[in-house]
Order: structure tokens, then sequence, then C-alpha cells
């Protein structure tokens, strides 16, 4: 899955990462998408071929949850931020998040992202992301949707 989103967020360039790669953040521009159609089109084929029917039709309500949530307003979304796990605490992912938001603050944009992490909601508020909704998935875990007005 992570190979699919991450290669389809690859066309463009909004992509950074450390210079080994211990952290990365990855941003769909205004106007993008995740998946294209035919991405889109295969991902049930390929969630039942890895998880089995039943878990399938429950990730691709998830899918669901998070595209009703998303705002209407044209937007950078973070549809990633991620630090391997030897490198946690470093700062590095928060690093990443600071560089893309200078760059998305040069353009005048707006920023969102979604995290189902509470302990991260501090830090995403530290940048300047205050929480705009929540919703609970069917495994009980609590989704933050999180804004960053233009700058």
């Amino acid at each position: 899955m992570w190979r699919l989103h991450v290669a389809s967020a690859l066309r463009y360039p909004w992509t950074l990462v450390t210079p080994g790669v211990e952290a990365a953040a990855v941003w769909i521009p205004p106007g993008g998408v995740e998946l294209t159609t035919p991405e889109e089109e295969g991902l049930e084929e390929l969630l039942t071929q890895a998880a089995g029917p039943k878990n399938a039709k429950a990730i691709l309500a998830i899918y669901d949850q998070l595209e009703a949530a998303r705002p209407s307003e044209p937007c950078f979304y973070l549809t990633l931020l991620g630090v391997h796990d030897d490198h946690r605490g470093k700062g590095l992912g928060m690093g990443l998040l600071a560089q893309s938001l200078d760059r998305i603050d040069t353009l005048g944009a707006p920023a969102y992202l979604e995290s189902s992490n509470p302990v991260n909601i501090a830090r995403y508020e530290s940048v300047g992301f205050s929480p705009r909704d929540t919703f609970t998935v069917a495994t009980g875990h609590v989704v933050t949707t999180m804004w960053r007005p233009a700058r």
C-alpha cells in the first residue's frame, strides 16, 4: 500500500526526504490526486489480494471517510509524514514539515492533513495547523482533520 501511495505521489515535486531517507514528507498539491483513475480502479482488487475481502471492504470504508472529510477548497494535502523507527525523536519529521510549509507559504496556499495519533496534534498545532473535525473509524480510532490557512 505504501508503495502505491508514495509512487503515485512522486509524480509531483512535493516529496521531501532527509539525505539518508530516514524521514519523508509526501504532499499532494492543489488539484492533484493521490491515486490516478486506473490506480483507484485496481485498489479493491489489490486490497482483497493483500488482506482478504472482509478487510478490503473495511479499508475502503475508511478511505471513503477520509475522502468525505477532505476540504473542498484547493490546498496542499499531507498524505504521509513518516520517520524510520531508528530515527524518531531527532526532529527529522518536523524539520521536513517546516521545510515543506515554507515552500507552501511562498505560494500563499493552505494545507490540510489527517492525524490518527493524538500525540501528533500538538506537534501540528505548533506549526500553525488547527483541528478542524474528528471522525471515528470502525476500529475505534479517532482521526483528527487539521487545517493551516494560507500565509
